[in-house]
């Protein structure tokens, strides 16, 4: 798994030139924390989905299989993205065990809805310019919180594949 204080550190210094930068770059930091925390999202979505299958797969055509699946795997969406990915790596028993444990816990409700959160973000951040604009976007400090809010339970669906596959 990737592993937070990474992201946090990385997060935590973008913040740091946001907070004391005046405008277009304190823009720019936003915009990057961000982007990286989506893009560490996905990574960890891919972690978990190798994990699923670590030591299990014999030979080199499933390899590829597997491969295939995650490199064909682009965004963070809990539903299109994750869900579907280890619905191949894992099937639909051990997809269910899990889905039923983030459920019963609340945290699929809260990963989705800061998933989503994060997507809108994301996709403004990415189909914007701030040459000569003033549009805003959400301060770094507010991506920290959206990473501390979800990293538990992507650790929690980590967890899940070591003991469980």
């Amino acid at each position: 798994m990737i592993l937070k204080k990474d992201i946090l550190s990385l997060l935590e210094e973008l913040e740091s030139y946001h907070d004391t930068t005046g405008h277009p770059r304190s823009t720019h930091y936003a915009k990057l924390a961000v982007m990286e925390l989506c893009g560490w999202i996905e990574e960890s979505f891919d972690k978990i989905a190798e994990r699923c299958v670590k030591g299990k797969i014999k030979t080199h055509a499933y390899r590829s299989i597997m491969d295939n699946i995650i490199d064909k795997t682009y965004g963070f969406k809990y539903n299109a993205n994750f869900r579907r990915m280890m619905l191949q790596t894992i099937g639909i028993s051990k997809m269910e065990l899990l889905e039923r444990k983030l459920i019963l816990s609340g945290e699929k409700l809260l990963l989705n809805s800061t998933l989503e959160n994060l997507l809108i973000e994301r996709n403004r951040a990415a189909h914007t310019t701030t040459a000569g604009a003033m549009t805003t976007y959400q301060a770094p400090s507010i991506t920290i919180n959206q990473l501390k809010i979800i990293y538990a339970i992507i650790r929690k669906m980590y967890s899940f594949a070591v003991q469980n596959t």
